[in-house]
This record gives C-alpha cells, structure tokens and sequence, in this order.
C-alpha cells in the first residue's frame, strides 16, 4: 500500500509559515516596546540631571540666564517624556494586536494538525485492515492449497 500523504500539506505548510511571521511579529512588537521604554527612562535620567545642575545653579548664584535654560531644557524634556509615554501605549497596543494574530494563527495550525492526526489514524487504521485482509486471503489460499493437495494425496493411494 502507498505511504501516508496529507491531503491538506500545503495548507499545513502554510500556516506553519503564517504562524512563525506572526510570531516574529510578536518578537519586533516586543523589541519596540523594549527600545520605547529605555528611552523614555534616558530622558528620565537627562531630566533629572538637568533637575541637579539647576539646583546646583540656584545654591551657587549663577545667573538668571542660565537658571532659565536649564528650566527650558527641564521642560522640553518632561514633553519629551510625555511624548515617549504615549509612543510606550501605542506600543503596548501594537504587542497586544501582534499577540492576537499570533494566537489566531496558532488556533488555525493546530485545528489543521489535528486533522493531520485523525487522517494519519485513519490511514493506519486502514493499512492494518488491508494488511489483516491480505493475510486471511494468504491463509484461505494455503488452506485451500494444502486442502487440494490433501485431496489429491487422498485420491491416488486409493487408485493404488
């Protein structure tokens, strides 16, 4: 009898490679969150240095001039941090839609590989019922065999 071939292989194929894209979407998703909240916590740090130096200004009597660029540069900053705040949410989102796909993606594999298996079941099942039917018929053929030779045997000591 033949080997065992899927009848929907291409489809399996398919979506094993419409499951790793998704899950490398999920890992890009991950890397932006990943790189949105290192910058967003080095701005934090610029902040809070210029947040240092502008005490250091106020204890040391500088002038009005540079207390107020740093207060600009502290400022610019904090929108800066807001700004990287929301780039981290639209990331977050985007991580969690990329986790969906690769989920959706995930389900529809595994209900094609479940279908794999119960072919594959079948197909053994029905192998094993051939190879059952072949060995009755091989049984049937050699009884009958030695049946007609027994007759045979039978028949010409009688004649002698």
């Amino acid at each position: 009898m033949k080997r065992f071939q899927f009848r929907l292989s291409t489809v399996e194929r398919i979506r094993k490679d419409e499951e790793r894209r998704a899950l490398q979407g999920v890992g890009a998703s991950r890397q932006r969150l990943d790189q949105a909240k290192k910058f967003k916590l080095k701005l934090q740090i610029a902040r809070n240095q210029a947040l240092s130096r502008q005490e250091r200004l106020s204890v040391k009597g500088a002038r009005v001039e540079e207390f107020f660029i740093e207060d600009r540069f502290i400022r610019g900053q904090e929108k800066r941090i807001e700004h990287a705040e929301l780039s981290i949410q639209k990331a977050i989102r985007a991580l969690e839609k990329s986790v969906r796909i690769y989920q959706f993606t995930r389900r529809r594999l595994m209900q094609i590989e479940k279908l794999h298996e119960k072919a594959r079941v079948e197909f053994e099942r029905a192998l094993k019922r051939h190879e059952e039917k072949e060995l009755r018929d091989l049984l049937v053929m050699r009884a009958n065999w030695f049946g007609i030779q027994n007759e045979f045997n039978e028949s010409t000591e009688e004649v002698a």
